[in-house]
């Protein structure tokens, strides 16, 4: 489950191959237990059509932070607060689109709340020098042509409350204990050196490259979650025991230490 470079480098277009065949074979099982466990329904709704327009309708929230967009293909946020919330009414990502997110420093959150009907479609870049969350209970699909570069990436079926996020709280779970959507990554998502990459869903998939030097890589299929970003390093799970247990194991199996706990 964790992809680490000793190198400490970004990696280029020469190496993406590489580093997808073995991101693929290092998390595949999880991917085919997943398929085989979970409900069809979850697999196979999610519809990808075409991103257009680039995130449309974005309104802060909580915290402080403007949206500009200096280009029509460029999306910037520059955030002024440690943590702030923004509402999209999408965030769909073409692929010559880019977002940018200027942060005050590599522990700043940028919890980017969105109400389409639909899964987000991200095609291209997300650029960030701290934490950027991305939560669409209807599901998040990475395109083979998306480029995420950011300090750690958390994309989520599961919601999470304003109240929550801002006092430092990271429980996701969807109103009345619905299904999570979908979240798949096909592309690329790299996090900074000692951050993490994080994917929360229904179910999970990754079938692209997912590197976090010297940090961790979190796959996570269930109803209810909650993260520890910067205590002792416990992540704790409310998911289906059957399925932790399995993913549990993969993790032991490449040398990752976690504490996880059933409840």
């Amino acid at each position: 489950m964790l992809l680490e470079r000793k190198t400490g480098k970004r990696v280029g277009p020469q190496q993406l191959h590489k580093d997808r065949q073995l991101c693929s074979a290092r998390l595949n099982p999880v991917t085919s237990f997943i398929r085989t466990s979970l409900p069809a329904g979850l697999l196979f709704g999610l519809h990808i059509g075409v991103a257009v327009g680039g995130p449309e309708g974005g309104v802060i929230a909580a915290g402080q932070a403007s949206i500009t967009k200096p280009s029509v293909t460029t999306t910037v946020v520059n955030q002024a607060s440690q943590n702030v919330i923004v509402n999209w009414e999408t965030f769909n990502i073409n692929t010559n689109e880019t977002v940018n997110f200027n942060q005050p420093n590599t522990q700043s959150q940028a919890l980017n709340r969105i109400f389409d009907q639909n899964p987000s479609q991200i095609l291209g870049s997300i650029n960030a020098n701290g934490r950027v969350l991305l939560i669409n209970p209807n599901g998040v699909f990475f395109n083979a042509t998306a480029s995420v570069d950011v300090g750690s990436l958390t994309a989520s079926g599961l919601d999470i409350s304003d109240s929550d996020f801002m006092n430092g709280k990271h429980h996701f779970v969807n109103p009345n204990g619905a299904q999570g959507g979908l979240v798949v990554n096909k592309g690329l998502i790299q996090a900074s050196t000692g951050g993490s990459v994080t994917l929360i869903g229904g179910a999970v998939r990754n079938e692209g490259a997912i590197i976090a030097n010297a940090g961790q890589v979190n796959l996570i299929a269930g109803k209810k979650v909650t993260m520890d970003f910067d205590g002792d390093g416990l992540i704790q799970f409310a998911i289906n025991e059957e399925i932790l247990r399995n993913v549990l194991f993969l993790m032991l199996a490449s040398s990752m230490l976690m504490v996880v706990r059933f409840y």
